[in-house]
């Protein structure tokens, strides 16, 4: 399980330490290969909605496609907007 937020990504390509330990989806991936991926995907609130909805994220969106589309993770589970209120 990797945290990682819409506006930053960051955990996927490289590891961020939030504070509760390490989050790095490309290390779990090389550390157990032919297993899946599960991604907690925060969307930053209202704000980050609505920059969404704005197309100002579209590149970390483009950028979040291809690291799913190049990844060797068998699945990827991706929990968009987990704990979403």
């Amino acid at each position: 399980m990797v945290y990682t937020d819409i506006q930053t990504l960051k955990g996927l390509s490289q590891p961020v330490d939030y504070g509760s330990g390490i989050e790095y989806a490309g290390g779990l991936i090389q550390e157990f290969e032919g297993s899946a991926l599960q991604i907690g995907l925060w969307l930053s609130g209202t704000q980050g909605c609505q920059d969404i909805v704005e197309g100002k994220l579209d590149h970390q969106i483009q950028t979040l496609v291809q690291f799913l589309h190049q990844t060797k993770a068998v699945q990827v589970f991706l929990r968009v907007g987990y704990e979403f209120d």
